[in-house]
């Protein structure tokens, strides 16, 4: 005999489930399948959080901008960067 019974249920604390089907046999061989019936939304990210994320991009970006990281006269020549002795 094959009987199948549908049983919609939420995942409890610690990921379990619980399943009552008092329609089934005490002592029953049973096959579980489980399917997710949504996806789980992700959690909105902490507004203060994202906020001081943004100010701190800014920061970098402001003070990146301002920067003179660059050589402020004529590169070395390859000979000169490699001088043998």
């Amino acid at each position: 005999m094959h009987a199948a019974l549908r049983v919609e249920t939420t995942v409890l604390p610690g990921h379990r489930l619980e399943i009552s089907a008092p329609d089934l046999p005490e002592g029953g061989k049973v096959e579980v399948i489980v399917r997710l019936l949504e996806q789980p939304s992700r959690p909105v990210p902490d507004a203060v959080r994202e906020r001081e994320r943004a100010a701190a991009v800014a920061q970098f970006m402001t003070l990146a901008r301002s920067s003179s990281f660059r050589s402020a006269g004529p590169y070395p020549t390859r000979d000169e960067l490699h001088e043998r002795h």
